[in-house]
């Protein structure tokens, strides 16, 4: 699994970015809006909803159960740690993709009995402290998928072999030389 995140940049639009990240055969996008006004999300997500249906693509977007609901996506990336993953539950329904951002062990198990569907380990977590995250989790039993951070195939590759289940990238993905080719690529990391 691979899910493009993404952010503000100064050399492409968010709809660049998912159209990159789409050409390179991503099919995850989580939409982050960062400081936008509800208008301004309106008006990014009438770009990019339509590029993520056309192409089969999951669209979630990060903390916004409302837009959620409001623009159809697929779901929620929870990386606001105010807001409750059973109640976002609760408002969108079994249907929907529900994922939180984790940075204990602790929290990854205590997320399996809430109808979580994945888990993100946090990019505040250095790679030694992700991978005892991961291997504690995995020791008591984690069902949940886990995904890392990976902005390249190296670090993606690390990432797997620390046990995770998926990689998310982001803007950083940008600064390649042919960020379409860079998406390709963390494609090829397999579990």
């Amino acid at each position: 699994m691979l899910q493009y995140i993404t952010k503000e940049n100064d050399e492409y639009s968010i709809a660049e970015q998912v159209q990159m990240a789409i050409e390179g055969g991503c099919r995850w996008i989580q939409f982050s809006p960062g400081d936008m006004d509800d208008g301004q999300i309106r008006e990014t997500a009438a770009e990019i909803v339509p590029l993520c249906l056309e192409n089969e693509v999951f669209m979630t977007i990060e903390n916004r159960a409302d837009m959620a609901r409001e623009l159809g996506l697929h779901g929620v990336h929870i990386t606001d740690k105010s807001i409750s993953a059973p109640a976002m539950r609760d408002q969108l329904g079994a249907e929907a993709i529900i994922g939180v951002e984790v940075t204990t062990p602790q929290a990854v198990l205590a997320m399996q009995g809430a109808d979580i569907d994945y888990a993100t380990v946090s990019v505040d977590l250095d790679d030694a402290q992700a991978a005892e995250l991961i291997a504690a989790a995995n020791g008591a039993g984690n069902r949940m998928p886990l995904v890392m951070h990976a902005n390249s195939v190296e670090r993606a590759k690390g990432a797997v072999a620390m046990g995770a289940n998926g990689i998310a990238a982001d803007t950083a993905v940008l600064s390649a030389p042919d960020p379409v080719d860079a998406i390709a690529r963390l494609l090829t990391v397999k579990d």
